[in-house]
């Protein structure tokens, strides 16, 4: 996985340094990174089975009558499947479900974030702070007493939430063109939240990489580093 890592950083780098030349200005006027996502090759491993997991999700639904953090669950779920079809209003109608199904904190971050995602894609500021800010206080008492995440499953899904706010908030101050404040966010994703989603560390890389999202005086030796790793591994 890191050799994996090594190699696409390093290609989207290179790449990276091409498109800004290329189509600096339309990168600046598309909606959403999530174009670039959904139009390139880690697509493969975001929704090669979305049909799979949303009827899993629905089947959940019905199956779960009165396990209401089970259905918050599957509605988060088919809240992503509707967002990745380019879906808003379902997603949105999903993801809002969730509040009303319950009062655990880790499904209701992440449906804060789901709602953050289709703000900043549909250019809703207000709406978009305020999920970030919900999602803020609600990480904070997370962090306050994390004991509670025992359950491997539940950790693995706090890993994911806490890594997708700070990519989700790093592409909304991207296209702002505030890109210091987008390096400082995708900055604060850690690699052990991202060691249990390779589809979360593939879109992280190439999101980091495709945005230009590093300092510019580490370029030099990211691409050397890089180079050293893909001869080392006899690429």
């Amino acid at each position: 996985m890191n050799k994996l890592r090594n190699i696409l950083y390093f290609l989207t780098v290179i790449l990276a340094l091409q498109y800004s030349f290329l189509a600096r200005e339309h990168l600046l006027h598309r909606k959403s990174v999530y174009w670039i996502l959904l139009t390139n090759v880690p697509t493969i491993y975001v929704i090669s089975n979305l049909i799979h997991h949303y009827k899993e999700a629905l089947l959940a639904i019905i199956m779960q009558t009165e396990y209401d953090q089970g259905k918050a669950e599957a509605y988060n779920n088919l809240g992503f499947c509707a967002f990745m079809r380019m879906d808003f209003d379902a997603a949105e109608n999903y993801y809002k479900k969730v509040y009303k199904l319950t009062q655990n904190e880790l499904e209701l971050v992440i449906a804060d974030i789901g709602l953050m995602k289709i703000y900043q894609r549909t250019s809703m500021n207000k709406e978009y702070y305020d999920c970030r800010n919900s999602a803020v206080r609600r990480m904070k008492r997370i962090d306050e007493d994390q004991s509670v995440f025992v359950d491997v499953h539940d950790k693995k899904r706090l890993n994911y939430a806490r890594s997708e706010f700070f990519i989700v908030s790093s592409i909304y101050y991207f296209y702002l063109q505030q890109q210091s404040e987008a390096i400082q966010s995708i900055n604060q994703v850690q690699d052990s939240d991202l060691a249990s989603d390779t589809a979360q560390i593939l879109y992280y890389d190439y999101i980091k990489g495709s945005a230009e999202l590093f300092e510019k005086k580490m370029l030099s030796r990211i691409i050397l580093q890089n180079l050293m790793n893909s001869s080392s591994a006899g690429i």
